[in-house]
Order: C-alpha cells, then sequence, then structure tokens
C-alpha cells in the first residue's frame, strides 16, 4: 500500500468517525413543534422527546402546568432578552408549575431570563447541559433541583432544595446590616442566616 492510499484511508476514516461523534451526541427528538407569538399556559401543557421552536415567550400562568421531559425549548431570539419565560404572578396565591426533565433550554446564543412568582412551584431534573439562562424567583416560590447546574438570584421566601448540583447563587438582602463570615473554596456544610426584620433568609447544606 503506498503512502498516498494510506493518507486517503486516514482521512475518510477520520471524517466518518467525526460524522459518527456528531450524529451520536446530538439531540435527537421524535416530534417537532413550533408555535409563533407567545405561549401562554393555563392548563396541562405536556411534550416528550419534542424539539418545541419558539418565536415569542412561554408564560405559565393561573394554575398553568408546564412539563418537558427529554425535550428542546428553542427560542429564536435575534437579541438579548427578546424573550423570556415567566411563571407565576408576584402577589398571587395560585400555584402554577414548571416541570423540566432532561430538558435543554436554547436561547440562541442570546441572554435570557426565567422568572418564577408567587406560589409556583419548580421542578428541575437532569438539566446540566445548555441551561444558559438567569433564573430569578422571588415571593413564595419553591424550587427543587437535580443533577442540575443554574443560575439564580433569590429574594423573599423562596424555598430551594438542591441535590447534587452547581449553583450559582445570588441573594436579595433587605433592611439588614452586619459581618457575615463565608468560607473559601469548597467547604462540606454552610449553615447562616440574614435577620432581615420580618423575613429571614437561612440556608443550610
Amino acid at each position: 500500500m503506498n503512502l498516498r492510499r494510506l493518507v486517503v484511508i486516514v482521512l475518510v476514516l477520520g471524517v466518518v468517525s467525526i460524522g459518527a461523534y456528531l450524529y451520536l451526541t446530538t439531540p435527537r427528538y421524535t416530534n417537532e413543534e413550533y408555535h409563533a407569538g407567545d405561549l401562554l399556559i393555563t392548563d396541562v401543557y405536556e411534550i416528550t422527546d419534542t424539539k418545541l421552536t419558539i418565536d415569542g415567550s412561554i408564560l405559565v400562568k393561573g394554575e398553568g402546568k408546564l412539563i418537558a421531559k427529554n425535550s428542546m425549548l428553542k427560542f429564536n431570539q435575534e437579541s438579548n432578552s427578546q424573550y423570556r419565560i415567566e411563571v407565576g404572578d408576584w402577589g398571587s396565591d395560585e400555584s402554577p408549575e414548571l416541570y423540566l426533565e432532561n430538558t435543554i433550554i436554547d436561547t440562541n446564543g442570546k441572554w435570557m431570563y426565567v422568572s418564577y412568582a408567587g406560589a409556583t412551584k419548580v421542578t428541575i431534573i437532569d438539566c446540566d447541559n445548555g441551561n444558559i439562562p438567569w433564573h430569578s424567583a422571588g415571593s413564595n416560590v419553591d424550587i427543587t433541583l437535580k443533577n442540575t447546574d443554574i443560575d439564580l438570584t433569590s429574594s423573599d421566601n423562596v424555598t430551594i432544595r438542591a441535590e447534587n448540583c452547581k449553583l450559582f447563587f445570588e441573594f436579595v438582602l433587605k433592611n439588614c446590616n452586619g459581618t457575615y463570615a463565608l468560607p473559601k473554596g469548597k467547604v462540606d456544610e454552610l449553615d447562616f442566616v440574614f435577620d432581615m426584620g420580618r423575613e429571614k433568609l437561612q440556608v443550610e447544606t
């Protein structure tokens, strides 16, 4: 076998290997759906193995529930914060829900916010890849996270339970003063309380 033929074979094998890798690692979905404009959810809206492309925001209101499993929510944003996911309303006693499992939020490479308010219940499981929006929660939101990476701003009476997660928290502190010692680097346990008068921010690990 001459050298030129050997080089051709190696190049062909390389191209085939790259193609196979991309095929095996690229998420594939059984269903594809498209929604033009804002998607308002006031009942149960469930997708599984679905790529949902949206030219608008997702608004979950009232007692609405969005359930997405093994899916992708793809937002066709042309600019930062053009669209958003908004679950619940400030000061509302209604309890909408967001449930994401092994689901990617694709923001088209642009910045986007996901906000939770009121008595909203949020569950995010196995979403450690592609969740680049910034999440914010206030009022009486209840959040459960498992095997998930998330960036979150938290205020008021928010409850967060996390298991095997990588978290970046930004806490909103009001009506408090004092000196608080926080550890540097990784620690096995971290417990502290910020006393804000009528409210308290308590972290237990």
